[in-house]
């Protein structure tokens, strides 16, 4: 009483079709490796922030070159660091 699915015969396999397909494939790919690179090192500088956000470690802001100092060290005269951690 109930029909059985007809058997259908595979489609010819259009070797044109994938020859181009295969050849625009080709032509991207060594492009898609550019990608790569900056992806590569966004993962690693977002990976190494919630390592040290894990551990506790805050986020250093940049330090302003002291205009006494030819380092970036704070120096005794000016830098706010310097007198905090004097008093």
């Amino acid at each position: 009483m109930s029909e059985s699915p007809r058997a259908t015969a595979p489609a010819r396999l259009n070797l044109v079709y994938h020859a181009i397909v295969g050849v625009a494939m080709g032509l991207i790919a060594p492009f898609t490796i550019l990608a790569w690179i900056p992806a590569t090192l966004t993962g690693m500088v977002i990976g190494r922030a919630g390592v040290e956000q894990r551990q506790g470690i805050k986020a250093m802001a940049r330090r302003r070159r002291c205009a006494y100092s030819r380092s970036r060290a704070a120096c005794s005269r000016c830098c706010s660091s310097a007198r905090s951690s004097a008093a």
